[in-house]
């Protein structure tokens, strides 16, 4: 499905398309963030979570991530990994809202970290994104929750040309348009 999008995007067909990677952002092997060099202008991230297949494309560097809500033991094993106030914030959560909170929490964090090229390599402690409904400005990204179906949850950021605004200021943020689309792959198990 990526290639689909990403072929629309740029007016290839599909076969034509070229990727490469960026060398990777902790050791500097060829295993980083992909890309097009063909199209230097085109920034993507796909993901996948069971049939949920979201591809996120921009001018700038961009992440997403899909999730699947985890059993309670996932938030108790990985939970650990976050931020300080991340985890403080789900252990004040009633147990049952937990994974969720946890699986927005993550789906942000990937979608961030994909976005900055770091991905998980020095960890998911930093960037705080909050657990919360809405999250927590990252500076230098916009960072949007995407509404799924009950189960699961994505997040999309991208690069932004100044700071994110603190939660009560009134600064405006400008970044590029992000073209984002998810579809179901009959081909991935449920």
């Amino acid at each position: 499905m990526p290639r689909l999008v990403l072929a629309e995007r740029v007016g290839v067909r599909p076969d034509r398309l070229v990727f490469a990677r960026l060398p990777c952002a902790g050791c500097g092997g060829p295993h980083g963030r992909p890309r097009l060099p063909d199209h230097g202008g085109v920034h993507f991230s796909p993901s996948h979570a069971g049939d949920r297949v979201p591809v996120a494309v921009a001018s700038v560097p961009v992440g997403v991530d899909v999730e699947t809500v985890p059993a309670d033991g996932v938030v108790r094993d990985v939970g650990s990994a976050l931020h300080p106030r991340e985890r403080a914030e789900l252990a004040a959560l009633p147990v049952n809202a937990r994974a969720g909170a946890f699986a927005r929490c993550w789906a942000r964090k990937e979608a961030a970290l994909k976005a900055t090229g770091v991905a998980l390599v020095r960890g998911a402690v930093d960037p705080y994104v909050g657990t919360g409904l809405a999250p927590a400005p990252v500076s230098g990204l916009r960072l949007t929750d995407v509404l799924l179906s009950e189960g699961h949850v994505a997040a999309v950021a991208h690069e932004v040309r100044q700071p994110a605004a603190p939660p009560d200021g009134d600064a405006q943020v400008t970044g590029a348009p992000v073209t984002a689309a998810m579809r179901r792959d009959s081909t991935r198990s449920r």
